[in-house]
């Protein structure tokens, strides 16, 4: 039964889905000639390696296609839209980071709301206390996105980073994750704090306490502070993501399939205040009403200012709930 609703569900979603790309003009990532483009259509194909040269071929892709995902690289190439990687000729690429609610401890036993305000939480450490004050980062060179779903996209463009390797990426999200973290060098770090303040050094001092003033401080108390301080201080960023110098990511204003969502940027300074499940909500999807089936009982879910039903059954709801529920795989259409 379900099985035979699936594939109405996917044609309802791809109308509305349609609706939005026709009824709006998607401004595209700078130098978009020079990035790969791909998406996913709804019956799961991706298709790749695609050059768009502006913002009026880009929209024309869009409406044509009503894709489920939409990405663009990170990277920029000579020629994106060849199909083998040392043949797009990579020229440089802007640092990304990408923090997912999935990923922090008992994500499970969370609501809605806690994991995305737990994750935003995050994504304000990672861009203050490593990328403006550990790394000297401008702010003008940092752009935060709402993922579309469960968590929060950081694009550093910089004459600095463009041209970094893979390896020297590594290095950063090893530095942002806590895991470069030795006692022998944090020793030495903690010594200099004279002379050299903040980072790691610091935070660790500030677990040690009394400790790290004067005298040998003992590898099992040493130990004790870095775990600690990798607990409260280090940002649960998804590493491959950052030292894939060819990684497509989520093209900013484009819909997640699994949410109907909109990709929407955030300034810095509004972050805090930010509310995805009420910002994020395309236009066209906020008039109607849609009947659909929730085959069992679902978590709470509240989008829009809307309590979404929870018990098996058919409901009558807002379009936007019934594209929510739908594409999270919640609920089907009849």
């Amino acid at each position: 039964m379900l099985r035979g609703m699936a594939g109405m569900v996917s044609q309802k979603l791809i109308d509305l889905f349609r609706k939005y790309y026709r009824e709006n003009m998607i401004d595209p990532p700078e130098l978009i000639s020079k990035r790969e483009v791909g998406y996913m259509t709804f019956s799961g194909e991706v298709i790749r390696h695609l050059r768009v040269n502006n913002k009026f071929e880009l929209n024309m892709l869009l409406r044509d296609a009503a894709p489920m995902h939409v990405y663009s690289s990170a990277a920029y190439y000579r020629k994106p839209d060849e199909r083998k990687m040392p043949e797009k000729e990579w020229e440089g690429a802007d640092l990304i980071f990408d923090l997912d609610s999935d990923h922090l401890p008992g994500a499970e036993k969370m609501s809605q709301r806690n994991m995305l305000a737990q994750i935003r939480d995050q994504t304000s450490r990672l861009v203050s206390d490593f990328l403006m004050d550990d790394f000297g980062i401008p702010r003008s060179s940092i752009k935060i996105y709402f993922s579309g779903n469960r968590g929060y996209h950081v694009h550093v463009s910089d004459d600095r980073i463009y041209r970094l390797t893979s390896d020297a990426r590594r290095e950063i999200t090893d530095y942002i994750t806590g895991n470069s973290l030795d006692e022998s060098i944090v020793r030495k770090a903690i010594s200099m704090l004279a002379i050299v303040s903040g980072g790691w050094p610091a935070v660790i001092r500030r677990e040690l306490g009394d400790n790290a003033n004067g005298g040998m401080i003992r590898e099992t108390e040493i130990r004790k502070a870095i775990k600690k301080a990798r607990e409260d201080h280090s940002v649960l960023i998804d590493s491959p993501v950052t030292y894939d110098i060819h990684r497509i990511i989520r093209m900013p204003n484009t819909l997640h399939g699994k949410s109907g969502l909109i990709v929407r940027e955030v300034p810095i300074d509004r972050l805090q205040d930010f509310d995805p499940l009420q910002e994020c909500i395309p236009e066209q999807f906020m008039d109607g009403e849609y009947d659909i089936i929730l085959p069992e009982k679902i978590r709470s879910v509240e989008i829009g200012g809307t309590e979404a039903p929870r018990m098996p059954g058919r409901h009558r709801v807002k379009t936007y709930v019934a594209v929510y529920l739908v594409a999270s795989g919640r609920a089907v259409f009849p």
